[in-house]
């Protein structure tokens, strides 16, 4: 089991040093699935400082865990301590709104055009190749966030939404299938190694289940328009066209979609993420910081005659000290 000394140090607005401070508890929260994915909620004595609008890093023998940027200090005068709430710094850029009514050019090179709205931000988007373009011309209204237009403009582009790294630096990451990757992390039950706790739920759901995929593009500029269809007509799977004998359709329209093969990659991971049955898993470890953004899991628990690996979804740490435990939920699609 790794050894953890977690250190609490506190940065100007412009990334530089200021003070360490000594939580008396230390809650983190990562959720892959939200659009703000990390938040850090702590609880320090009262010494009077104003730490709104601060940096918080956490480390652990001087290597950084995460960086989050406080956006409320609640002060409890009777009991002489500071609630502070901090989020990953995509918070700053669904805080900026777009002031007018603008458009993206057809052709855009979409990671490098989300570099350009993000410049400002040191080393953002700086180590991402991607030839990706949008075929037409792309609206977007004034009012919008701008973490929602980047999030769009990667969506377009099979990309994740706008990521932070453990340093808060902004980078987005394309799709792969759970079955094109390789394990991140691997947790297992034996007695000599093993970090995982006794109490390990799992669940099956079932509902409404689709079959058939159909993507479309929905911009006049693209003329005739792109569509991708994605069948579940496997005869072995107990949902699709062929033991059901009828088609359960998912039907939505795409806005400015880069091309066909894009399209039908979107189609294909929409069918992989909806049109099958996820196993849902719930465990619990000693804390590991190796986690971070939909990592992919290789669970071996004899005890449970579980073996396969997993997309974990989100995580959770209680309080963040040595000794502290974990809480993990993870998934796998079921083919059926």
């Amino acid at each position: 089991m790794r050894k953890y000394n977690f250190s609490f140090e506190i940065l100007d607005r412009y990334h530089k040093y200021v003070k360490n401070v000594y939580p008396v508890s230390c809650q983190v929260d990562y959720d892959s699935l939200s659009v703000i994915k990390l938040s850090v909620n702590m609880l320090i004595k009262d010494d009077g400082y104003n730490y709104n609008g601060k940096y918080l890093v956490i480390k652990s023998y001087n290597e950084v865990v995460a960086t989050v940027i406080i956006v409320t200090s609640i002060r409890d005068r009777f009991n002489k301590t500071i609630r502070i709430t901090g989020y990953d710094c995509c918070i700053l850029i669904q805080q900026q709104k777009a002031e007018i009514d603008f458009i993206t050019p057809s052709f855009t090179n979409i990671i490098n055009y989300v570099g350009l709205l993000l410049f400002e931000y040191s080393h953002a988007f700086s180590s991402i190749e991607s030839n990706a373009t949008n075929k037409a011309e792309i609206y977007f209204n004034a009012g919008m966030s701008t973490l929602e237009i980047i999030n769009n403009l990667l969506n377009l582009i099979n990309f994740s939404s706008l990521l932070t790294d453990r340093f808060g630096v902004f980078y987005a990451q394309k799709y792969e299938l759970p079955s094109d990757r390789t394990p991140e992390i691997i947790y297992t039950d034996d007695k000599d190694t093993s970090i995982i706790y006794k109490n390990v739920t799992q669940e099956i759901d079932i509902f409404n289940v689709p079959n058939v995929f159909i993507r479309v593009s929905n911009n006049s500029a693209i003329n005739p328009p792109v569509r991708a269809e994605y069948i579940n007509d496997n005869p072995d799977s107990i949902l699709s066209t062929v033991s059901r004998d009828r088609r359960i359709i998912d039907y939505k329209q795409v806005s400015n979609v880069a091309d066909s093969d894009t399209l039908f990659a979107i189609t294909k991971k929409d069918c992989y993420n909806s049109s099958d049955i996820y196993e849902h898993i719930e465990i619990e470890t000693a804390i590991n910081t190796e986690h971070w953004y939909l990592n992919l899991v290789e669970l071996n628990l004899k005890s449970y005659e579980i073996n396969d690996n997993y997309v974990e979804t989100s995580w959770s740490i209680d309080n963040l000290k040595a000794g502290g435990r974990m809480k993990h939920k993870l998934r796998r699609v079921i083919r059926v």
